[in-house]
């Protein structure tokens, strides 16, 4: 579903060039898997058992899925995300709406890092899911299943708690139309 289209993402020297593709098993593993981690810096991370490759090796031939991720200069991935394109509002019941299903920066970037490479890479995959959300037209409403210590990233980007968890006891959060059209207002 994606196109390749560059954009340019806040970086310590300035602004990096980037471009958004999809993302693939072996990227995922080559990339993510084997590459994000440094266990001395960032072993207390929430999601580091996650494992990209298996994570997008179960949605890649499922069509109502979309994996995505960031890719600077240099080929290395710094942030990815999985949407679910065909999913339904928690607020706005019977609304059609994007989910994201997984959403990570590199751990070099995140703001518990001292030193970050770069910053609003998850801002700039939200963004991106706000304008698959709008061409499907779905109003850009976007839908995030977030764990607790990620909460906090989304209301700041304009989403609305819920009450409603998942089975993995993830809190869901909402972007509704008018708070997607304020966060593209605000590009990078």
């Amino acid at each position: 579903m994606c196109n390749r289209f560059r954009i340019k993402i806040p970086s310590k020297d300035g602004f990096g060039k980037c471009e958004i593709v999809s993302l693939s098993t072996t990227d995922a593993k080559n990339f993510i898997d084997a590459k994000w981690w440094d266990l001395d810096e960032q072993g207390n991370a929430p999601d580091i058992e996650w494992e990209w490759a298996k994570i997008v090796q179960k949605h890649q031939y499922k069509g109502d899925f979309d994996r995505l991720c960031i890719k600077n200069n240099a080929g290395e991935i710094i942030g990815a995300m999985i949407l679910y394109v065909d999913g339904l509002s928690v607020i706005d019941k019977g609304e059609r709406a994007v989910m994201i299903t997984w959403l990570a920066t590199e751990p070099k970037s995140r703001h518990s890092c001292l030193n970050r490479r770069y910053t609003k890479i998850g801002k700039a995959l939200v963004q991106l899911a706000v304008r698959i959300s709008n061409s499907l037209g779905f109003a850009g409403k976007v839908v995030a299943g977030s764990l607790l210590e990620s909460e906090s990233f989304y209301l700041k980007l304009g989403f609305t708690k819920t009450d409603l968890k998942n089975n993995e006891q993830l809190n869901f959060l909402e972007l509704s139309s008018s708070a997607a059209s304020q966060l593209l207002a605000d590009e990078l």
